[in-house]
């Protein structure tokens, strides 16, 4: 039985084996757990039904994670202090100017991924989104337009 990468389990010991897989990971050698029971939500079932029902966020707790390693895994972001996403449900229910300030780099890290706030106007300037041109775009362009400025003007109002 495989232990770890590149091991075996032999006599009751993890041992190294040329013949084992490398591409193991360590902290989830078995997957998921078949069952997933949590008592105090009366929940007995598989890992894909709980999370069906659940944000990743979920697997923030280590209980979970721990018996949901693979199905976690999935959600799994790579980007330090938001592993998989946001810690709150509720982060999308508020406009991003007025939650991302405050907890972009905790609760709300996926939600507010890129987030750099709105810039406060100083009288005088050009307000480039009001006063950017109305531009005709080809079907296959679909990103966002922002206002294009040249040499700090608004094109047309050189």
């Amino acid at each position: 039985m495989v232990c770890d990468a590149a091991m075996r389990c032999k006599s009751g010991k993890c041992l190294p084996d040329s013949s084992a897989p490398t591409n193991i990971d360590s902290k989830c050698v078995y997957g998921d757990q078949k069952i997933l029971e949590i008592q105090s939500q009366g929940f007995y079932n598989t890992c894909q039904v709980f999370f069906s029902k659940n944000s990743p966020s979920v697997c923030y707790q280590s209980s979970i994670n721990q018996r949901c390693c693979s199905t976690c895994k999935q959600y799994y972001t790579g980007r330090t202090g938001c592993e998989y996403g946001d810690r709150s449900v509720d982060c999308t229910k508020y406009s991003k100017d007025s939650i991302c300030p405050n907890y972009k780099d905790t609760l709300c890290c996926g939600y507010c991924v890129g987030y750099v706030g709105k810039r406060s106007n100083v009288p005088g300037d050009i307000d480039l989104v009001a006063n950017a041109p109305e531009l005709s775009l080809p079907p296959n362009v679909t990103d966002t337009f922002y206002a294009m400025s040249y040499q700090g003007q608004v094109r047309g109002q050189e």
